[in-house]
């Protein structure tokens, strides 16, 4: 498919695919419901509870039964009929499971969805290579836990590039819809050329978990912000509250598409005010309709 478009007059908010890097439980989550119209969670992580009390936030949580190898690893299909679900109508309330019943019965007609949030990638992965290795034997290695339960095991290198590019087609699938998309990583400490399980060795930078990732996904990503819990001084006080790093820094390698400043307060719909604010004159007069308008949302 070809899409051919005059950029002069494009604003780089209008579709935001954002790679959201960070520690676990220091609020890649709670950013996400920031964002401008309805939001749709695709819980890996099974922690929709974080996303309690929040306007304009669905959530479908997507588990595997538990071990033992008896029942299908099937919330990679469940994964992949929300994306076609998603691909035939963004309405909520035309989405439905595998056997036809609407995910979201209570909700009224017209409810579009403007944001896809995948939490986390981790998680997918994993959901993606159980789905693999309980259905190819070229893929895995059964080891069998007395006589109720089975493991299986990646057998080869090819399990992860199977994952790898189930996963890549789960967000390359994402990006075409003409919404946002938001991708939650964790991070772990980045690793020397000559590290070792035995003696390892680290940069003092963070990457993305899991790394594997990082090549294959982030070249796609229009920004990549990294959120982590800062010390912050107000007035007297001083407290821990989730900052977003949307600039290169010393620890990772962020970027963005907007006209930010280095670190920003976890809103994203301020964010993108902002960014707004700083544009041209000549992309300001045409956008004055839309910039009222997101104000007045939020």
């Amino acid at each position: 498919m070809i899409e051919a478009r005059s950029m002069q007059t494009e604003v780089s908010t209008d579709l935001l695919h954002v790679a959201l890097v960070g520690p676990e439980n220091n609020g890649k989550s709670t950013l996400c419901t920031t964002t401008p119209g309805v939001k749709l969670f695709l819980d890996y992580d099974q922690k929709r509870q974080v996303l309690s009390g929040k306007k304009d936030v669905y959530a479908v949580t997507l588990k595997n039964p538990g071990l033992g190898g008896f029942s299908i690893p099937d919330a990679a299909e469940e994964v992949l009929d929300i994306l076609t679900g998603l691909e035939t109508s963004l309405d909520l309330y035309n989405l439905k499971d595998k056997k036809g019943a609407r995910l979201f019965p209570d909700v009224p007609e017209g409810t579009i969805v403007k944001n896809l949030i995948h939490d986390s990638m981790a998680s997918l992965g994993k959901i993606m290579m159980d789905y693999e290795l309980y259905c190819s034997s070229d893929l895995n290695r059964q080891i069998k836990i007395g006589q109720k339960l089975t493991i299986n095991i990646p057998k080869n290198f090819d399990a992860w590039n199977a994952e790898m590019k189930a996963v890549e087609n789960i967000v390359m699938r994402s990006f075409a819809l003409p919404i946002n998309v938001f991708c939650l990583f964790h991070e772990r400490a980045e690793e020397t050329a000559d590290s070792s399980i035995e003696k390892p060795k680290f940069t003092g930078r963070v990457s993305l978990y899991p790394v594997r990732y990082k090549d294959l996904l982030l070249k796609y990503f229009t920004d990549i912000w990294r959120i982590k819990l800062t010390q912050v001084v107000n007035g007297s006080k001083v407290g821990l509250l989730p900052r977003v790093y949307v600039l290169p820094d010393l620890s990772h390698d962020n970027g963005t598409s907007m006209n930010l400043d280095a670190i920003e307060e976890p809103d994203i719909t301020k964010m993108i005010l902002k960014h707004k604010s700083r544009l041209p004159a000549t992309q300001v007069s045409a956008l004055q309709g839309p910039i009222a308008s997101l104000a007045a949302k939020k």
